[in-house]
């Protein structure tokens, strides 16, 4: 086969082929490099196999599409098999829309498509609203408008807002009186729909999308503009079918919104956010502390994650103050009300063994996904610790949740208490005082001497706090129970810096401590003659 014949050969099958070029493209760029985006969607839902979770979907506007979507996220559990199955999706709606338009075309709306998705926080429901409205509007094709009367209501409820896409495609294909008749008809479904049928939600929901974004009454502008690339597009595939290079032009214009959808629609700060939240759930230290070595967030959610990775590698009391430490908060934060922010403060509960803290930040994260969805990652923390407090009867309740999920199924047949979390939790009850933490993890250790990770934290903390007068009090603690051949190197520099008043060149401490009494001045925080905070 010459060049002009396999050319030829693209031409006849240019649909294949780029529905191959889109598999392979979305594929490559998920997996490689966004999988911890697909972690993140997972972790905010839980999709079980059971009636009441379909009903309780499909009874709301728009909830099959809602249904579809989660179905497909579940799968993100797996990184390939998520990122097969999302470019699965991505081939599916350029197929449909390569029946609407030109095959060249319908790759600019799949690229708008993934610039949208660079929003965290959309949901796959609104692709796969696109795509029911998309088969609706081919199936119907040739049928008479009159059918219309049925199917828009439908698709309004299965679909939402995004049947308006089926409306306008049938609209403009249509008489002029009969594409008037439809729109003002569809205008009044949407209407009996916003002021009659869904009173619980706020009218801007129903118009514009319920499922649609994980954050309500949110509505990003490529919500907007990718209905309207589709229909621009399928009328100038119809207008322009003989303008030379048009395909050249469509193809160069594919590339181009790439490469922006890429720079742009994905912010970086939020995603480096996401990267650590993904490390820390698959326990890989080694590359949280590799990437913070190249570049650490400057808070104290990189913080509390470089830390966690340090004290399970065994390297805390040697290299802490060799990363950047926000202040009293790097090693645990205070609960913030968001899903994410509190994750890794939860995960260093959680290796401590402060099994109730953890919990509760479990719960609370999971009270604060937006979408009203549980989380398979956080009811599975929440029955660990149900289990290792002796709640059977509760810890059954979450069990029985996973065990109708795909991928915590097998987990919650075989759940059993976590050696650790049983030993090293607290053997009193008291009342848990965050502005104490330096006390909680003392406690933690004289619970269980064992407990190396709280020793360590305590000791830590005792620093972030610049308690100089506690530190050099309990230091004994670490020869003594520590196991260390000689004192670390981050405690020692601790002790010159000290014992000189922080007047110590190349000092990781020392700069830890300028910095800090200079934020605390500027915060007006007193600290008194040992350097403690008060």
């Amino acid at each position: 086969m010459n060049i002009k014949n396999f050319g030829n050969y693209l031409g006849r099958n240019s649909r294949i082929v780029l529905a191959v070029a889109m598999f392979v493209g979305v594929f490559l760029f998920w997996f490689v490099r966004y999988p911890y985006a697909l972690s993140y969607q997972e972790q905010n839902q839980l999709f079980l196999y059971t009636a009441d979770y379909l009903v309780s979907d499909v009874s709301k506007m728009g909830g099959l599409a809602a249904y579809l979507g989660e179905f497909i996220v579940q799968f993100y559990y797996v990184e390939w098999l998520g990122a097969a199955m999302l470019a699965l999706v991505y081939v599916l709606l350029y197929v449909l829309l390569s029946r609407v338009m030109k095959p060249s075309f319908a790759l600019v709306p799949c690229v708008l498509m993934l610039w949208h998705y660079g929003d965290e926080n959309v949901l796959l429901a609104y692709m796969m609203a696109a795509i029911l409205s998309l088969a609706a509007y081919l199936a119907m094709k040739k049928m008479p408008v009159y059918s219309d009367v049925v199917v828009v209501p439908a698709l309004f409820w299965l679909a939402g807002p995004m049947a308006w896409l089926y409306v306008v495609l049938r609209s403009i294909r249509q008489k002029l009186y009969f594409g008037l008749a439809l729109a003002a008809y569809s205008a009044i479904v949407a209407a009996v729909l916003a002021f009659v049928v869904l009173l619980q939600y706020p009218v801007q929901s129903a118009f514009f999308g319920i499922g649609y974004h994980a954050v309500p009454m949110t509505y990003p502008a490529l919500q907007f503009v990718i209905p309207l690339a589709v229909v621009l597009l399928s009328l100038a595939s119809e207008k322009l079918q003989n303008v030379r290079y048009l395909d050249c032009a469509a193809l160069l214009s594919a590339v181009v919104l790439s490469f922006y959808a890429d720079k742009i629609g994905f912010d970086k700060e939020k995603y480096e956010v996401l990267k650590l939240d993904y490390l820390v759930r698959n326990e890989r230290w080694n590359d949280i502390i590799s990437l913070s070595e190249n570049h650490q967030m400057q808070n104290n959610y990189g913080s509390v994650c470089v830390n966690l990775a340090l004290a399970k590698t065994g390297q805390l009391p040697y290299r802490m103050f060799t990363f950047y430490q926000s202040g009293p908060d790097a090693l645990a934060m205070g609960f913030e009300r968001d899903n994410l922010t509190c994750i890794p403060t939860m995960e260093t509960f959680y290796h401590l063994g402060m099994v109730n803290e953890c919990m509760r930040y479990a719960f609370d994260i999971q009270e604060s996904i937006l979408t009203g969805k549980s989380s398979g990652r956080m009811t599975k923390r929440i029955a660990e610790c149900c289990l290792a407090n002796g709640w059977n009867d509760v810890a059954q309740k979450h069990l029985g949740m996973l065990r109708h999920s795909l991928f915590y199924r097998s987990w919650a047949e075989k759940a059993a208490v976590s050696p650790h979390l049983k030993a090293f939790r607290y053997k009193d009850d008291f009342l848990y005082n965050y502005n104490e933490i330096d006390k909680m993890f003392g406690m933690l250790f004289q619970s269980n001497p064992k407990n190396k990770m709280a020793l360590e934290y305590f000791l830590g903390q005792t620093l972030l706090n610049c308690d100089a007068q506690g530190f050099m009090q309990y230091l004994g603690w670490a020869g003594q129970y520590g196991g260390y051949g000689e004192m670390p190197e981050g405690y020692a520099d601790a002790v010159r810096c000290i014992q000189q008043r922080g007047n110590v060149r190349y000092s990781n401490y020392a700069d830890y401590l300028h910095s800090f009494m200079q934020r605390a001045q500027e915060m007006g925080v007193n600290i008194n003659e040992n350097n403690s905070v008060h």
